[in-house]
């Protein structure tokens, strides 16, 4: 894990490499969820609308795309799931987790997506 200054936000780095076709399980190092944890939001790049956002540990998330994008809050740790990969879904993903009695913090992860 590499961590990063930037934009005055403290950023931290993790890097997964699939294969195209497959699932990709990103974390967010939102291990369990707890009373103090009230979002979690996954974003491609730096901004943008978000692809999925959850506010409960029972839910699936709400997603554009729920073919493609899905959350499981019930695993340790909680997972964002991309399914149907390609080239293209290759990039920085950003999980933002907002708490309700401490700082929104945020995690990056570098998706590499490699052709079969």
């Amino acid at each position: 894990m590499f961590s990063v200054q930037c934009c005055s936000i403290k950023t931290r780095f993790t890097e997964l490499t699939v294969f195209a076709g497959s699932k990709a399980r990103l974390t967010c190092n939102a291990t369990q969820w707890s009373d103090d944890v009230s979002l979690i939001i996954w974003y491609r790049g730096i901004t943008g609308k978000p692809l999925i956002s959850s506010t409960s540990p029972n839910s699936d998330g709400h997603s554009p795309d729920p073919t493609k994008y899905y959350f499981d809050a019930t695993s340790d740790p909680s997972v964002f799931i991309i399914d149907h990969l390609t080239e293209s879904d290759s990039g920085d993903y950003r999980c933002r987790i907002d708490y309700r009695l401490s700082r929104t913090r945020n995690y990056v992860v570098r998706l590499n997506v490699i052709g079969k």
